[in-house]
């Protein structure tokens, strides 16, 4: 089995336990696409595919993880 399976079946497991909704992988190696791959669904409810273009709305969580620790510090002294 290569890793690339491994990671397919990894993700396709937490799908099935309900961990997760759906993932899309890419791993590139020395300038290369060693492997590309979309599972479990984008919508739940319509149950529609996840797909390899699908677009994902993301937010960076940079700034709000750094403040909260910041005022954690803070607190403590």
């Amino acid at each position: 089995m290569q890793a690339s399976d491994s990671l397919t079946t990894a993700l396709q497991t937490l799908i099935e336990a309900g961990e997760l909704a759906g993932a899309t992988t890419l791993v590139w190696k020395a300038g290369r696409v060693m492997h590309s791959g979309a599972v479990g669904v984008r919508d739940v409810a319509a149950g529609l595919p996840l797909e390899r273009n699908t677009i994902f709305r993301i937010a960076s969580l940079t700034k709000p993880i750094t403040s909260t620790v910041a005022l954690m510090l803070c607190e403590e002294g």
